[in-house]
């Protein structure tokens, strides 16, 4: 059996070595082979990474920055000049605790526009690490936030001083279908015969729901939340995730193509990755409305 084994595995080789050692005899045939292979992984990474980062519309330098900011800026470079480094320092301090409050206060003001909404909103507090489902403003289910990372786009923007500005909006909900679970689970049974039987079903426990939780929200302004749970996955939850995965490549591909095709440069999008535990991931996923409104803090 080795033996075939072996047998099988050179004739499956041996034409793939003859082609390598014919490139190394023709050294200009080896060049232009290596260009063919390189030049659609470039085009690809150049529409699909680099000019969607370079095109991302909350990261360009534009004259948009606060007053503020402006101010505490040029004030801590005035004062640099004719006061010593101490005093800098302190200065310097006092400017990123002004831009801290400045996000504070977009959180607390798109927490207060969405408190005027009827529905179930989304507050992300990751200064906390909590994720919290509200109704007029008030918490009805506080989840603990166990893992997150934070696209570097965002690093970025806060670096800028434009964060705030970003954030004071309250986020609207446009896309939340990519998941591995059902957003509403229907149970189908069969109707009972007579009242016997239905106040025997009665004492039956429905069993519990066995779904791996993972799922993307799109909002807007290019903001993206991908949740995952915290437990470990079965066989049957990794095949799972693999074909989630691939969903959200193939969207993100098939999205850059759109913008490509109609004349625009793709939008870089702000991801937020968030690690909870199952039942948490589970009933945020399936409270949000469809619009539903996110306000956050970075």
């Amino acid at each position: 059996m080795a033996f075939s084994l072996a047998k099988f595995w050179h004739r499956l080789c041996s034409p793939f070595k003859a082609f390598l050692q014919g490139l190394r005899q023709h050294p200009f045939v080896a060049a232009v082979f290596s260009i063919i292979l390189l030049v659609p992984a470039l085009v690809i990474l150049t529409f699909l990474v680099i000019l969607p980062v370079a095109n991302n519309p909350y990261e360009a330098e534009t004259s948009s920055t606060s007053e503020e900011v402006e101010d505490h800026a040029n004030n801590a470079t005035d004062t640099a000049a004719v006061v010593d480094s101490a005093v800098t320092e302190e200065l310097e301090g006092l400017t990123r605790r002004l831009l801290e409050l400045d996000i504070q206060r977009a959180y607390l003001q798109a927490r207060w526009e969405l408190s005027k909404s009827d529905s179930i909103t989304l507050s992300i507090n990751l200064h906390d690490s909590l994720v919290s489902l509200e109704m007029k403003g008030t918490p009805i289910r506080q989840c603990r936030i166990l893992r997150f990372e934070v696209s570097r786009a965002l690093a970025r923007l806060q670096a800028k001083g434009r964060l705030h500005e970003w954030l004071t909006t309250p986020f609207t909900l446009q896309k939340s279908d990519l998941a591995t679970l059902p957003k509403a689970p229907v149970r189908v049974v069969t109707a009972p015969k007579d009242t016997l039987e239905a106040q025997a079903r009665a004492k039956e426990e429905i069993p519990l729901e066995k779904n791996e939780v993972h799922f993307t929200l799109e909002f807007d302004r290019n903001l993206t939340l991908a949740f995952e749970q915290a437990q470990d996955l079965s066989f049957k939850g990794r095949l799972k995730k693999w074909g989630y995965e691939l969903q959200r490549g193939y969207a993100s591909v098939k999205e850059a193509v759109h913008a490509l095709l109609a004349g625009e440069l793709p939008q870089h999008r702000m991801l937020i990755t968030l690690e909870l535990a199952q039942e948490d991931a589970k009933a945020i996923y399936r409270a949000l409305p469809r619009k539903a409104g996110l306000a956050l803090y970075f």
